[in-house]
């Protein structure tokens, strides 16, 4: 394989290891017994998902509503408990400023990789 190959192949790699850093799941989580606001939250929710189909102003609006637990890194699918009758859940992949710092920097790296292997 040539030396031009390899470095598009890293480059390639790089790139959607770069994508994979900026975002992150984050588990939005509404416990429906024993949770004094799982009813003005439920009502809350439903207020959210009528807005529109912007799942960033439904996040932020979800954010506000009372009961609602909200955990970055996880996932619904992650625990039994976390679906229906037990819990509303919903997951959302979100991109934060400091992870798009450290992709733009992971980036920069690839090229620059990329560069010095492209010129062997």
């Amino acid at each position: 394989m040539s030396p031009g190959r390899r470095a598009l192949r890293a480059a390639a790699l790089g790139l959607v290891l770069v994508g994979a850093a900026c975002s992150t799941s984050v588990r939005y989580r509404l416990p429906l017994s024993n949770n004094p606001a799982a009813d003005e939250g439920q009502q809350c929710y439903l207020v959210c998902k009528s807005r529109g189909h912007d799942a960033g102003e439904r996040r932020a609006c979800i954010r506000k509503c009372p009961g609602w637990i909200i955990t970055e890194g996880a996932s619904c699918k992650d625990r039994p408990e976390d679906q229906e009758p037990e819990a509303l859940c919903d997951t959302y992949t979100e991109v934060t400023r400091r992870r798009i710092w450290w992709g733009l920097a992971g980036a920069a790296a690839v090229v620059l990789v990329v560069v010095v292997i492209g010129a062997l």
